[in-house]
């Protein structure tokens, strides 16, 4: 069960899903299909502002980009040739996908920024997590994240 109080709403939660499946694809499309490493990439997204701007729910990337484009915007926007980026068909199951769609979720139900939240739990830490948690429930992977969060906070 989710033990924190919803944060002011950032976005509707009618794009929750769309920004969900599309930071899976980013994240699945930039690590598995372009090389870069968890860190490289989410280096990029903070650097582009895309994080701190889907955070607060701007609609070009809440809801009106897909995933390739997303990540073709960041790249461009760090002046990285994105180029050979193709578009994915069906839902994803790689354990980069599982960590971009589960990252925004949280970010949605806690209401932190993308910034805020990489910061403290790097992407490579939701990844490695995948086997343990890809079958829990959201609220599960919530309580991870807040446990966490609440470890970086307390150090």
């Amino acid at each position: 069960m989710m033990t924190v109080t919803k944060k002011e709403e950032t976005y509707p939660e009618l794009w929750l899903e769309s920004q969900s499946e599309n930071l899976g694809i980013f994240f699945d499309i930039a690590i598995n299909e372009c090389g870069y490493s968890p860190k490289k990439i989410t280096d990029y997204f903070i650097k582009s502002k895309m994080a701190d701007l889907m955070s607060k729910g701007h609609p070009r990337f809440s809801a009106g980009c897909n995933g390739e484009e997303l990540l073709m915007l960041c790249l461009d926007t760090n002046n990285v040739n994105s180029l050979n980026i193709e578009e994915m068909d069906g839902v994803q199951t790689s354990k980069e996908y599982w960590a971009g769609y589960m990252l925004a979720i949280y970010q949605w139900e806690s209401g932190r920024n993308f910034v805020d939240i990489l910061k403290a739990v790097p992407l490579s830490k939701i990844i490695e997590a995948y086997t343990p948690l890809h079958e829990s429930s959201e609220e599960k992977f919530y309580d991870v994240m807040e446990h966490w969060i609440s470890d970086v906070k307390g150090a």
